[in-house]
This record gives structure tokens, sequence and C-alpha cells, in this order.
């Protein structure tokens, strides 16, 4: 049989899911046949019986990760002359013409989350005790948003779901607890875990300041204080 050889542009070793990526087989062998590109064990959509059949003796595979994580890639190879040369299937890719039968060298491919944003910002730039002052958080795709007062969640706002149209919006009623200053955050997780990527906002710093006091004296009555 043919020694088959798969590599991603430049030898890279991580992709990103949703993003094309070319693949490209080579025949070390060198025999006339065909090749099915495989991920994770998957015949690739649009990547089945590849004809290679002259120099340079190489075919093109256009992958769209579906799912993140470590990928293998392998592939599948059927001889032109069935009589002569075996076929294989899902086998591990070659490193060279010479490679001994048993020396496949795996290509596993890191498939990486879509990166997301998330910004948070206060309804008034001051905070004071008691006294409501609202966290909204903006991402750049729907999901729910747990907000943190260092490393702690704030009560009741823990999984609160975004808007599901864009601008993605969730927000927090948020109550200082003590005259302080404190370090707000907010925590993003993707509806689609499975595409895009978790992400902590930056940190924002507030302080907190006394609640005035309003005194008004009774008509006619006269105070010391």
């Amino acid at each position: 049989f043919s020694r088959i050889g798969l590599a991603l542009p430049s030898g890279a070793t991580t992709a990103t899911y949703g993003t094309p990526v070319q693949i490209t087989a080579t025949s070390f062998g060198q025999i006339p046949g065909k090749i099915t590109f495989r991920a994770g064990g998957q015949i690739i959509s649009g990547c089945s019986d590849q004809s290679v059949t002259a120099a340079p003796w190489t075919t093109t595979c256009d992958w769209t990760p579906a799912q993140s994580g470590s990928i293998s890639l392998t592939s599948d190879w059927v001889p032109l002359d069935t009589n002569t040369y075996d076929s294989k299937t899902n086998w591990h890719p070659y490193a060279s013409s010479n490679a001994l039968i048993a020396n496949t060298t795996p290509v596993t491919i890191s498939v990486n989350k879509i990166a997301t944003t998330i910004s948070i910002a206060l309804d008034s730039p001051t905070s004071t005790y008691g006294s409501v002052n609202t966290i909204t958080a903006t991402t750049s795709v729907p999901g729910s948003v747990t907000f943190k007062s260092g490393a702690t969640n704030i009560s009741g706002c823990a999984g609160i779901e975004t808007t599901l149209t864009s601008p993605y919006i969730a927000r927090c009623e948020w109550t200082p607890a003590a005259v302080d200053t404190y370090s707000l955050t907010a925590d993003l997780t993707p509806e689609e875990d499975a595409a895009y990527a978790n992400t902590t906002s930056s940190t924002l710093a507030t302080t907190s300041g006394k609640a005035p006091i309003t005194i008004t004296p009774t008509a006619g009555q006269s105070k010391r204080y």
C-alpha cells in the first residue's frame, strides 16, 4: 500500500472551531489510488475518494472543525490496482516514504473554541452604601453571566441570561453592603459552549461612600448636634 502523509499548512497543529483549514495528503508510495480524509475517525464531508494518480501525488481537503479539543487526522487509501496493493481504512499518517509500516506518525490537531469578550460598566460611576447601582455586562455572544465582587458571586446575580439579540446584555442590581472598595468582574458562559470559549471581564474597581443623612428640624424647635 502507499504510505500517506497528512499535514496542515506550515505544519500547524492548531485550528479554530468553525474556521476552514486545508489538509494536504501526500501519497509517498506514488501508487495511483484514492484518498478519503477523516477527522476524529469520521469522514470529512466533501473529502471522500480524492484521486491521486500522478505527480505531485498530493490532494487537499478543506476541513471546517465542528468540535473543539484534540482531533486526530487519519485517512483511507484505496489503490486503483486492488489485485496488487492493499487498502487501508482510518489509518494514521506517515512522516516519510521510507518509514517502517508500523512507524506511523499520528497527527493530532488542537481545535480551539472561538474567543469571546465581555465588558462591564456601572450605571453610576460612584457607589453609595445601601443604594442600588446596576452593573451592565455586554458580551460578544449570547449566554449566561455571573457577576462577582472579588471572588464571591453577588447575591441574585449568578447565571443571568443575556438578551438573545445583539448587543447581548445582562444586568445585576448590586447594593454595596459596606463602605469599602470593591473589585467587580463578570464571567460569561456562552450558550453554544461547544463552539465558544468562556471568558471573564476586566476588573472594575469602585468605592462605595457613606449614605448622606438629611435632618429636617421641627418648626419652632432648636436642637444642638
